[in-house]
């Protein structure tokens, strides 16, 4: 009985440890992972599809995701690395 209770406390533990709030929205969330080695990893993933995909240009598709890129521009600039991630 104390091993069950010691692994759940133990347990509990990690999961309060482990959450931070979001600065953007005030959220609470389980962050196993840091912020910076997410993004680290994330990037990798990009740069490895890049180079197994062409880049469509020319579309209708390619437009509209133009066109949605830059209706966003403004948004994208107001949220910066630090804002998201003020750790890394």
């Amino acid at each position: 009985m104390n091993i069950l209770r010691l692994s759940l406390i133990g347990a509990l533990s990690l999961v309060v440890l482990s959450c931070q709030t979001v600065p953007i929205t005030g959220r609470h969330q389980l962050s196993l992972i840091p912020s910076g080695q997410v993004l680290s990893m994330s990037a990798g993933q990009y740069r490895d599809f890049l180079a197994q995909h062409t880049v469509v240009r020319g579309t209708a598709d390619a437009e509209m995701v133009q066109r949605a890129e830059r209706g966003s521009s403004g948004l994208w600039s107001a949220i910066s690395p630090s804002t998201i991630c003020p750790d890394s």
